[in-house]
């Protein structure tokens, strides 16, 4: 006897995918299709009129937007947040209080790129195999716990480790994120979703957080209650995440049947499915033989090279052009602003015009163009630059 018919829904070449999946489903040989056929050959005797109205399908995708968005936009807030918690450690006499020398804070900065390549790999294919959601949460508590371990550090092997595992923790969120956010929306309303969840306001929030703690004067050391505070948020956001966070439509509390029978609907007339837990060699070997795939590498790598010295070097560097501590962390809020409403709209802008690849281009070329005319002599202009 053969081998199960495997039927990928949005691989079907006859128009018909969902037809033939549920069939699959139905008379059980098709154990590995994707989650929606599942749900559809299950419970679409249960709906009986599956039409619906756009101000139907409006008022659903608000409830889902309210539901899923806050809370993946919180995790992307604290990932950076996480991440930048040196740079503001650093003002507050990190530097001195572990002793470090040379290039170790730097190596220390560097140490969550370093985790992320290792962890990035097998995260991704845990990811797919496990509820993701349940997997995701359970990397925030623990990017939290390693955070907070930051505060109990004396020497520079330990702040190294703590960072270390803080990027392999932390490398799950734009996969997750991804994954997520396309269960339940279709190809033209995933980027724009995305786009506001990853576009953190952790660089605002970190230095008006910065500035609080600087008027403490007390004997227990002012970087150390910075990752103390946010390492404490995170790891409670966690159980935000696992409880209220659902691993699909189908396991989502709060929404009924008809709802989501809807969203699935909607990604099937998408063309796309929801979930599968079958990892395809086929569609690896495409997106590896795909230039593009090679180009956009380059292209984050290369970003990545100033974006990585600029969140562990930001307070030093504006500190360095004479400000003192209290000034730094507020002028480190107006970059991140400037990022965060930069961001909005570029990608804005990249979904109205679909020029993704002339916008990158277009507006690295301007920030290189800036920085040439930058005036090193004057410290207003190398602050706004």
């Amino acid at each position: 006897m053969g081998s199960p018919e495997v039927i990928e829904i949005a691989r079907t070449p006859d128009g018909t995918p969902f037809e033939k999946a549920v069939k699959a489903v139905k008379t059980g040989h098709a154990d590995e299709v994707d989650f929606a056929a599942q749900i559809i050959a299950d419970y679409a005797d249960q709906i009986g009129d599956s039409s619906w109205t756009s101000e139907e399908e409006k008022a659903l995708m608000r409830k889902v937007d309210l539901r899923i968005i806050p809370i993946l936009f919180a995790c992307a807030t604290l990932s950076g947040l996480d991440k930048t918690a040196i740079s503001a450690a650093a003002i507050y006499n990190i530097k001195r209080d572990l002793h470090l020398a040379g290039d170790q804070y730097a190596w220390i900065g560097s140490a969550p790129f370093f985790g992320g390549l290792l962890f990035m790999g097998p995260s991704a294919y845990c990811l797919q195999r496990m509820p993701a959601v349940m997997f995701f949460s359970f990397n925030v508590f623990f990017w939290g716990v390693t955070e907070m371990c930051m505060a109990a550090c004396t020497s520079f092997s330990s702040p190294f480790v703590c960072r270390f595992l803080l990027g392999g923790f932390e490398a799950l969120l734009i996969p997750a994120v991804t994954l997520i956010v396309g269960m339940w929306y279709n190809t033209t309303e995933a980027p724009r979703r995305n786009s506001t969840i990853l576009n953190v306001i952790a660089p605002i929030i970190n230095g008006f957080l910065d500035w609080v703690v600087g008027y403490h004067h007390g004997s227990f050391p002012t970087w150390k209650i910075i990752f103390l505070l946010v390492s404490a948020f995170t790891a409670i956001w966690a159980a935000v995440v696992f409880f209220l966070l659902p691993n699909n439509p189908l396991d989502a509390c709060g929404f009924t049947l008809r709802e989501k029978y809807i969203v699935i609907r909607r990604k099937a007339a998408d063309n796309t499915g929801i979930e599968t837990k079958k990892i395809k060699k086929e569609q690896i070997w495409e997106a590896i033989m795909d230039p593009k795939t090679w180009l956009i590498w380059i292209a984050v790598v290369a970003l990545q090279v100033p974006n990585g010295g600029l969140t562990t070097f930001n307070t030093l560097i504006i500190e360095g052009l004479g400000f003192d501590s209290l000034q730094t962390s507020l002028l480190a809020m107006p970059p991140g602003a400037m990022s965060t409403l930069s961001g909005l709209a570029l990608s804005f802008m990249a979904a109205s015009t679909r020029r993704r690849s002339a916008e990158v281009q277009d507006n690295t070329a301007a920030d290189q163009d800036w920085l040439d005319l930058t005036d090193l002599q004057n410290k207003s202009f190398k602050y706004t630059t």
